[in-house]
């Protein structure tokens, strides 16, 4: 019997289209062993928050300890142990738009003042209004840089704080410290919204006009740190750079409102993903939103959690992952508690090798610091693995297909199970063939399954994954075979 398909190339990750690639690929570890995919760890509910956390970051002098705040006016102590564990410390002077930790104090940035909250290692407290700053209602971004100075963006400046030579830094003793609010000044009209260290150079990442769908700019300005002005910017024509991230001493970043992820040496740029509109749709006016701080590095992949943007608020949000090995783009995790319409990802934090921190809200107004944990996996048939639309048959020529082959890296354990379906319609519900599973087919490593159909158009496989005895084991899925 001729093999009329072959479904395997899962790495390579969601195409652009169905037409070009695979379809959605959802919930799916596709970077454990080359050519098998299993099942992604779930995200589980650690703390629940009181609103939309935006920002984690941990105490590089104190082990384990993290701090975050939420866009009300709540600082976070929390600790990187798995599960992680969070409570209020205390309250800042105001809504939080941007949080570092540096000389033992918590820097919590607000639209026109800092809060220091410390020292971390004694009887902490809160200096509300340390230290007035330009104006900013969306973000300050901040970052404590490889000359131990710690950089903020405030709407066209970029301040520094750094210790007094001899001195140790302390809020109330300002011949402790030198406070630089205005340290560069960028262009009119720009705001920073992103920080980041590329080389030598402090890398900003900036917007233009009130909102950011308003204006078509998107530029990325290298300062040295030493010269009293910036070096030629990185320009892009689009909404604004929403996240950077430096990894391998290269750039990676978003930029727009449509998902478009880019990379950069410093000098030259390159388009590296899109997310799909076959996933997301993105036309006419619909947009999403990448907070600065949902974007991480994670087991030699990017995560980043995608939101709702400005003029849309019934996309999906998800974390999801670009492999930086394979360039494939999947979705990572969905998120546990309510729907995922109009869900928010606030940060998302490697506190492990194994595991991450993601703060939430979902569509239900619950607000969280979920794990994704190496512990559980997500089950109920609710990880998905979909083939291109195979153009397989025609009018002219119809091709009758006679059976599915499953293929799998090792046999099934308790409660695993594989469940396979599809459509000839891009625009239609799947409908099921079969259902490979451990109370069926106990112990089975492949099975050719009956799945009568004439073809004369294309044809869609989509696969579900189901986990083992108490959600901790996967298939591992090799291939698909059509014949």
């Amino acid at each position: 019997m001729a093999d009329l398909a072959i479904i395997k190339d899962f790495h390579l990750g969601i195409g652009p289209s169905e037409f070009e690639g695979n379809g959605e690929i959802t919930n799916i570890d596709l970077s454990w062993r080359k050519g098998v995919a299993r099942i992604a760890l779930e995200a589980q509910t650690a703390t629940a928050s009181v609103s939309l956390v935006q920002f984690i970051v941990a105490n590089k002098d104190v082990s384990n300890q993290l701090w975050a705040a939420d866009d009300g006016t709540r600082l976070y102590r929390g600790t990187a142990f798995i599960p992680s564990l969070w409570s209020q410390a205390s309250t800042l002077g105001g809504a939080a738009k941007g949080l570092t930790v540096w000389k033992n104090y918590v820097f919590g940035f607000r639209a026109a003042a800092i809060d220091t909250y410390g020292p971390l290692d004694g009887s902490a407290v809160l200096t509300a209004g340390w230290q007035a700053i330009d104006n900013d209602g969306d973000w300050h971004p901040s970052l404590v840089g490889q000359d131990d100075i710690l950089y903020f963006g405030a709407g066209r400046y970029i301040g520094s704080i750094q210790e007094a030579t001899g001195s140790t830094f302390t809020p109330g003793s300002a011949g402790t410290y030198i406070f630089s609010p205005r340290a560069l000044d960028l262009p009119a009209t720009y705001r920073t919204r992103t920080l980041a260290e590329l080389g030598k150079n402090l890398m900003i990442g900036t917007w233009a006009g009130v909102n950011i769908d308003e204006q078509k700019v998107a530029d990325i300005f290298p300062w040295d740190r030493v010269s009293d002005s910036f070096n030629l910017p990185i320009k892009l024509y689009d909404n604004g750079i929403q996240a950077m991230l430096t990894v391998n001493n290269l750039l990676y970043f978003f930029a727009g409102l449509k998902g478009r992820l880019y990379v950069t040496d410093g000098t030259n740029v390159q388009q590296l993903a899109k997310i799909p509109e076959q996933i997301i749709d993105l036309s006419g006016d619909q947009t999403l939103n990448i907070y600065p701080n949902s974007m991480i590095e994670h087991e030699n992949k990017i995560l980043f959690g995608v939101s709702s943007g400005p003029t849309s608020s019934s996309l999906r949000g998800r974390v999801w992952a670009y492999n930086l090995e394979t360039g494939g783009l999947t979705i990572e995790n969905t998120i546990g508690t309510g729907t995922s319409v109009g869900l928010n990802i606030g940060a998302l934090f490697s506190n492990s090798v194994e595991s991450y921190i993601l703060a939430r809200r979902d569509s239900s107004d619950n607000y969280a610091f979920d794990d994704v944990v190496n512990n559980s996996r997500y089950s109920s048939y609710s990880a998905t693995l979909t083939s291109p639309y195979l153009q397989l048959g025609s009018n002219e020529t119809p091709v009758d297909i006679s059976e599915i082959e499953v293929f799998l890296a090792r046999p099934l354990r308790t409660n695993e199970g594989v469940r396979l379906l599809y459509r000839t319609d891009l625009s239609a519900a799947f409908t099921e063939i079969a259902t490979v599973d451990f109370a069926t087919y106990a112990g089975t490593q492949g099975e050719n399954l009956s799945f009568k159909l004439q073809l004369k158009t294309g044809i869609q496989i989509r696969a579900l994954l189901t986990t083992g005895s108490g959600a901790t084991t996967s298939p591992e899925l090799i291939k698909l075979v059509l014949r």
